[in-house]
């Protein structure tokens, strides 16, 4: 079919070439084939957003943004369920909770305030990089 196809439009055999190319050819592109190797070994793969930044800035302030920001018409009592669940179930004084944006739903991780703040002055420093956290 594809070179009836050449031969009609008198494309030199482009179509025939395509052909071949998408039934023989690795879906991957050259970059990406030794990875994709990789990936099929792997026994964990994670996902990184960076739109979103996970882990320690998962306060319920930072939830309702995040959560509005992906649906600004999204219901106000999912929002609150989503701050909700980046609330602690203890407080205590001068300490923010965080939890993990892949885990919403588990512990809570009570850093200091001065502490958080110094993390989140850090991210946009080019001298210190994220991978001393």
């Amino acid at each position: 079919m594809a070179q009836r196809i050449d031969e009609v439009l008198q494309t030199d055999g482009f179509f025939d070439r395509m052909r071949r190319k998408l039934i023989h050819g690795s879906p991957y592109a050259e970059y990406f084939r030794p990875l994709a190797e990789l990936q099929a070994l792997a026994t964990r793969i994670c996902e990184f957003a960076p739109t979103v930044v996970p882990g320690l800035l998962r306060t319920a302030a930072y939830a309702r943004v995040v959560t509005v920001a992906a649906d600004p018409f999204v219901a106000e009592e999912y929002v609150e369920e989503k701050a909700t669940a980046s609330k602690s179930a203890t407080t205590c004084p001068g300490f923010v909770p965080v939890r993990d944006s892949k885990n919403p739903a588990g512990p809570v991780l009570m850093i200091a305030g001065p502490a958080r703040r110094a993390f989140v002055g850090s991210l946009g420093r080019a001298d210190r990089p994220l991978s001393r956290w």
